[in-house]
């Protein structure tokens, strides 16, 4: 029963060639014979079934030629039953059936597949997969001998279902459902699935699957192929321009300034981005990028590229600034002193020294010296620049400031490099 002519998928040509089959195989001295119990036109000399009687072919499956187990389905069945009647109402009587060993058995993943040439003739396989897409799965509703298979006028469908990620199972690799708006039943696929024609709305742990259907027409039978994860439906992806409309990555809101809800990356056609979240972020408006949060090492830095300062003075002939400093951080240091108003007659010398408080012979300044001779009323100053130290450790250093003679207000200040 396997035996056939070619296919082509145009019904007259199919019956033609099934014309010539049948007078190929039953010769002008051979008598063609015709079993009214179950409808088998064949062949007396070779026992091969050329056509059928009546209008319906009735499958069923069991687990002995006997019958026992009857059923419509095939699963871990070992025979096949075929019976032609002229009711599309499929007989439950074993007795009525010409049952068929399979070898192996059905198991749990080979189907009956069938196809009609014309001529009420009809032809099955048994196998795991599609042998071609004119060959439909059986249902286990009777199948009208006077609809000729044929791939015109077929049509494609589509069916979606929602399942825990990877809960959908591979087997079986086809089901076919009668009708052009009929969708596989639930759980066909084991994941407690319902398959409908619009896309369902996901929830946590949930993944959308789809199945690709081909209605018949002829045989008014959608066959459904195995589902696979509706995000991405090919094996690999290659594309020069795609237009792709707009991605979502995350929970990303872009202000001017920053992101002010959730975490992730949002880029815009205009150049605008976002990336981060939302105490550590970059960000550019358009117009100005912007740093929040603490995104950069200074140890990455070339060397002196940041700086920050800090000064103090005093009416009197001392100040003292104190910082907090990283092991290796570069102090320029500078004094000044006012001396104010003198009318001293005779010259006055001044001394300056920069040191660490309660490190007195730490002195950073070589002591300047400067002998004025006052020979009027005059305002005196003086000043130490250019006095480096670098800091050994972490930690938190004084700096003080002295002027040796005379009476004024005494200033320091302080420049931190930072390597």
């Amino acid at each position: 029963m396997v035996l056939h002519p070619p296919i082509t998928g145009m019904p007259e040509l199919d019956a033609f060639l099934s014309q010539l089959y049948m007078e190929g195989t039953v010769s002008a001295t051979d008598n063609v014979v015709i079993d009214s119990g179950n409808g088998q036109v064949y062949n007396p000399s070779t026992g091969i079934v050329v056509s059928y009687l009546y209008q319906y072919i009735h499958i069923k499956y069991a687990d002995d030629n006997v019958g026992t187990g009857l059923s419509d389905t095939p699963t871990n069945k070992t025979y096949v039953g075929i019976y032609n009647s002229a009711s599309a109402t499929e007989s439950l009587n074993p007795a009525d059936y010409t049952w068929y060993i399979v070898t192996g058995g059905f198991g749990s993943t080979k189907y009956l597949w069938y196809i009609v040439n014309g001529g009420r003739q009809f032809n099955y396989i048994v196998s795991v997969t599609l042998p071609n897409a004119l060959y439909v799965q059986d249902t286990g509703s009777a199948i009208n001998l006077d609809l000729v298979s044929s791939s015109s006028g077929s049509s494609a469908r589509i069916t979606y279902a929602k399942a825990v990620i990877g809960s959908l199972s591979s087997s079986p690799l086809y089901y076919s459902t009668s009708g052009s708006t009929s969708y596989p039943p639930v759980n066909t696929w084991g994941g407690g699935e319902t398959w409908v024609g619009s896309a369902p709305v996901l929830s946590v742990g949930e993944a959308l699957y789809r199945s690709d259907g081909v209605y018949n027409p002829s045989t008014d039978i959608t066959t459904w192929y195995v589902p696979y994860t509706a995000s991405l439906s090919v094996g690999s992806l290659a594309v020069v321009s795609p237009v792709m409309g707009t991605l979502n990555n995350g929970n990303v809101v872009r202000t001017t300034t920053n992101i002010s809800a959730g975490s992730g990356v949002l880029f815009e056609s205009s150049g605008a981005f976002a990336q981060g979240n939302t105490t550590k972020n970059i960000t550019y408006d358009g117009t100005t990028l912007t740093l929040n949060g603490a995104l950069v090492d200074t140890s990455n830095l070339v060397a002196n590229s940041v700086s920050t300062s800090a000064s103090n003075s005093n009416a009197g002939n001392s100040a003292t600034i104190t910082l907090s400093l990283n092991a290796g951080d570069v102090v320029s240091l500078n004094a000044y002193c006012d001396t104010g108003y003198n009318t001293a007659a005779v010259g006055l010398t001044r001394t300056f020294s920069i040191f660490i408080t309660g490190a007195a012979t730490a002195t950073l300044c070589t002591t300047t010296s400067l002998v004025s001779t006052i020979t009027a009323v005059n305002y005196y100053n003086d000043s130490s620049t250019g006095n480096v130290y670098t800091a050994p450790s972490n930690g938190s250093y004084t700096f003080t400031a002295t002027y040796s003679a005379g009476t004024g207000a005494t200033s320091i200040q302080a420049i931190v490099l930072k390597r």
